[in-house]
C-alpha cells in the first residue's frame, strides 16, 4: 500500500523521509537488486581489496555482480544513475566508474614524475619499469593511439604538457653489424 501511494506521489515529505530511513527499506525489486549488488560489491571489495570485479564473475551466491557493475556504470555514464546511487558507490573504497580512464590518468603521473626524475622524457632507459609499467613503451603507444585518433582532446593536451613530449617517433642513429653507431 505504501509502495503504491509512493509511485502515486501522495506521500509526505515526512512520510518518505521517515521510510527512507529505516534500514533495509527499498522502494521496488530495482531497489532491491541495487542495494543487494552494493552489499555484494562491499564485501567483494573487503574480500580482495579491489572494488573491479571481473566482467563475468559471478559471486557464489548466484548474482552476477561482475555484470552488474558494468550496468551500473553504463547507466552512470548515460546520466541515469541517481546521485544517492552514485554517492553510495563512491564510499567503496577503490570504486571507480571509469577504470581505464583512472588507469590512463595514473600512468600518465607516473610518466611525468619518472621523466623529472631521470631529466627529461629522451633520458628515460627504454626498460624503465615504474609500479609495474614499463614507461618508455606505454609512451610510444600513445603516439601510436593518437596517430591512429584514439585518443581523446583531453588526453592530448594532458600528454602535450608534460615538458619534451614529441608525438613524432624520434629518429635513431642507425647501427652498424658491431653495435656501433654509423659514422662515428
Amino acid at each position: 500500500m505504501t509502495r503504491r501511494r509512493h509511485t502515486r506521489g501522495i506521500l509526505t515529505a515526512h512520510q518518505l523521509t521517515t521510510l527512507n530511513a529505516l534500514p533495509g527499506w527499498v522502494w521496488g525489486e530495482r531497489d532491491a537488486r541495487f542495494h543487494h549488488g552494493l552489499a555484494l560489491l562491499r564485501a567483494y571489495q573487503q574480500e580482495t581489496g579491489s572494488a573491479s570485479p571481473t566482467q563475468f564473475y559471478i559471486h557464489p551466491c548466484g548474482f552476477t555482480l561482475g555484470a552488474w557493475v558494468g550496468r551500473v556504470r553504463t547507466l552512470h555514464r548515460t546520466g541515469a544513475l541517481p546521485p544517492g546511487r552514485v554517492h553510495a558507490l563512491q564510499a567503496i573504497p577503490g570504486w571507480q566508474f571509469n577504470p581505464r580512464a583512472e588507469h590512463w590518468n595514473t600512468t600518465l603521473a607516473l610518466l611525468r614524475t619518472t621523466a623529472h626524475a631521470h631529466g627529461g622524457l629522451t633520458n628515460i632507459p627504454r626498460r624503465t619499469h615504474t609500479q609495474g609499467v614499463t614507461i618508455v613503451v606505454w609512451a610510444d603507444n600513445q603516439r601510436l593511439q593518437g596517430r591512429h585518433g584514439r585518443l581523446t582532446p583531453h588526453q592530448i593536451t594532458a600528454l602535450d604538457t608534460i615538458p619534451g613530449w614529441w608525438w613524432t617517433p624520434t629518429p635513431t642513429p642507425p647501427v652498424t653489424r658491431r653495435g656501433k653507431t654509423a659514422g662515428a
